[in-house]
């Protein structure tokens, strides 16, 4: 589908004085130097076919200078990101392209890149993996592939194996029997993990988009978010408060290896890890954030972050000691850890800025590091991208001392 430029309405956003909360007491932000939301989309129904008037961006992803949304009305959009943080009023849209199924594939839940093949994974509510073919400048990216394909789906019908789902509900091995809430990569780019509301995690082969194994029952909840490691270690969240590790055996299937139960017993909606690994983090629907250390293949509690008032709905991180959440409290927190050196055997975190400004929920976020506007400081200067179920996608400029 080719691009239509105006089907985003933006609304740029000078840089403004505002505040944030440290350590419950409440600073001004000066002009460009803690923290500006530099521009507002606004998700319009009248501009964006297959839209509602509920229509909002449920996930995101960042893919080299390309900013890759997607919607609950199954468009996927690709936007600019050079131009997205320009910080002049009446900036024009930097909507690239956007695509999107037959009208039926629903929510797009998650997204999942391998930039150096110029291939996206796009997870919807409708149980199906899409495949898009999404270089720079492609103003029409094909969809290449559905998962699972036709013949995996063949051989499932055809195998005597069936998972079951509910009670009385069972499904082919292939196929998740309910929305797919999140995808997540190997680092080497040969695996695909995805993990859904009936409870099971399937592993996809990238190169052919064949279904390696499928874990069924693999909480006793709803799956609500995943995350891999460089070391290879796979890490799933359920809506039962379990944090789950899986870890490849030595015939190369995977195998559940350690249970790590939320301390507020609540549902983990998003996981996230630090750069350098050090750290996982965890969202619970109660407004906690927990945080457990990694020490040689280890994990243990390290603390709970704790400042939202509503659950957390999505994590991210942009350096080994920068942490963000967004929540339904409709506020993301910029974290910032005292130390990260594995010999210490607690991790102190601070909450060094309150971002406030979206009308909804915050759904969805990510984070990527901004160019050096040639201040002298040694500050972290990162670029934080949200969406809310206010239809609202946010554009922020954080700067965050290294002290």
């Amino acid at each position: 589908m080719p691009p239509i430029n105006n089907r985003w309405q933006p609304s740029a956003l000078t840089p403004m004085t505002m505040s944030f909360v440290e350590n419950n007491r409440e600073y001004p932000a000066e002009t460009g130097t803690n923290y500006c939301c530099l521009n507002t989309l606004k998700f319009n129904q009248s501009t964006l076919q297959f839209a509602s008037s509920s229509s909002y961006i449920s996930s995101l992803e960042l893919v080299g200078d390309l900013l890759l949304a997607g919607s609950s009305s199954e468009l996927i959009l690709s936007f600019d990101c050079s131009a997205l943080v320009t910080e002049e009023a009446g900036v024009t849209s930097s909507l690239n392209a956007s695509f999107s199924s037959s009208g039926k594939a629903g929510a797009v839940k998650s997204l999942a890149a391998l930039p150096d093949q110029g291939i996206l994974f796009s997870a919807h509510q409708d149980r199906k993996i899409r495949v898009w073919r999404v270089r720079p400048g492609d103003k029409s990216p094909s969809r290449i592939a559905t998962m699972p394909t036709l013949a995996d789906r063949t051989l499932g019908y055809l195998s005597p194996r069936r998972d079951r789902v509910r009670r009385h509900v069972t499904s082919t091995w292939v196929c998740h029997a309910d929305a797919i809430s999140a995808l997540a990569l190997s680092v080497d780019g040969t695996l695909l993990y995805s993990v859904s509301w009936d409870r099971s995690m399937k592993i996809w082969r990238t190169s052919d988009f064949k279904c390696l194994e499928s874990m069924a029952n693999a909480h006793n909840d709803a799956i609500n978010t995943i995350v891999a490691s460089y070391s290879g270690e796979v890490y799933t969240g359920s809506s039962d408060g379990m944090i789950k590790q899986w870890k490849k055996k030595d015939d190369n299937k995977h195998a559940l290896a350690v249970t790590l139960e939320s301390p507020c017993s609540a549902g983990v909606n998003a996981l996230v890890m630090s750069r350098d690994e050090s750290m996982l983090y965890s969202g619970g629907s109660d407004g906690v954030i927990s945080s457990w250390r990694i020490d040689y293949g280890e994990t243990e509690l390290n603390s709970t972050l704790t400042g939202h008032v509503s659950s957390v709905l999505c994590l991210g991180t942009a350096t080994s000691n920068l942490l963000v959440s967004g929540s339904a409290d409709r506020t993301i927190r910029v974290w910032r850890s005292g130390c990260t050196n594995g010999r210490f055997t607690k991790v102190m975190h601070t909450c060094v800025r309150v971002l406030e400004g979206h009308g909804g929920p915050v759904k969805c976020l990510v984070v990527g590091m901004a160019t050096d506007e040639g201040g002298a400081d040694d500050a972290t200067k990162v670029v934080i991208y949200t969406g809310g179920l206010d239809c609202d996608m946010k554009v922020w400029r954080v700067r965050v001392p290294t002290t």
